[in-house]
C-alpha cells in the first residue's frame, strides 16, 4: 500500500516539479536576455563616449601644440599637461596628425613661465 502511495505521489509530483522548473528557467532566460540587452546598450554608450572624448582631446591637443609650434617654444608645465592629454588620447586609440604634432612639440625649446 505504501509503495502504491509513493508511486502515485511520484507520478503526480514529477510533472508539477517539471512545470515549476520550466517556469523558473524561462524567467531566468528572460532575465539573461534583459541583462544582455542592457550590456549591449552600455557598451554602445561607452563607445560613443570614448569617440567623443577622443575627438575633444584631438581638438585640444592640436590647438595647444600648433599654438606652441607657432610661438616656437613651450613651458615645462605645458609639456606635462599636453603629455597627460596625449597619453589619454593614445589610450582611446588616437593617432595620425596628433601623433606627428606631438613628436614635433616635444622637441620645442622650453622657456620659463612668464619669461
Amino acid at each position: 500500500m505504501l509503495e502504491l502511495i509513493v508511486t502515485a505521489l511520484t507520478v503526480l509530483i514529477a510533472p508539477v516539479s517539471l512545470a515549476v522548473l520550466n517556469h523558473i528557467l524561462k524567467g531566468r532566460e528572460k532575465s539573461l536576455e534583459r541583462v544582455a540587452n542592457n550590456v549591449s546598450r552600455i557598451e554602445e554608450a561607452v563607445d560613443k563616449t570614448a569617440q567623443g572624448t577622443r575627438a575633444i582631446l584631438s581638438y585640444r591637443l592640436i590647438k595647444d601644440m600648433r599654438g606652441a609650434l607657432h610661438a616656437g617654444f613651450t613651458t615645462v608645465d605645458k609639456v606635462q599637461e599636453v603629455a597627460e592629454l596625449y597619453e589619454s588620447y593614445e589610450n582611446l586609440g588616437g593617432n595620425s596628425v596628433v601623433s606627428t604634432l606631438f613628436i614635433e612639440y616635444k622637441n620645442l625649446p622650453l622657456k620659463r613661465k612668464g619669461g
